[in-house]
């Protein structure tokens, strides 16, 4: 009976080694797709500057934000900062023209 009993626990770790091994984490799963919402915040404050600078200039506004909250204050940052830069130019220059 202890053979069996042996033979049970081994399986069950065997098993559980497999899951812990073949499972990623949720968070590590997220690290690798973290930056992406950076570019996409990048490239919405660069658009800003040519189309639609209040519109865009929101979103890359808003995106930057999300990507500070999240630590990736490379791309947030200057995200912010350009989109901040569009949004005053379109409410200011574009009037004029």
């Amino acid at each position: 009976m202890s053979k069996r009993n042996g033979r049970m626990a081994n399986s069950h770790r065997q098993i559980t080694s497999m899951r812990k091994n073949d499972e990623r984490p949720a968070a590590e799963a997220i690290q690798q797709k973290k930056p992406m919402i950076g570019y996409i915040a990048i490239l919405l404050s660069i658009i800003s500057l040519f189309l639609y600078p209040v519109i865009f200039g929101l979103m890359g506004f808003l995106t930057g934000i999300t990507a500070i909250k999240r630590s990736l204050r490379i791309f947030g940052i200057p995200a912010v900062l350009i989109s901040l830069f569009s949004v005053l130019a379109g409410l200011f220059v574009y009037p004029f023209f």
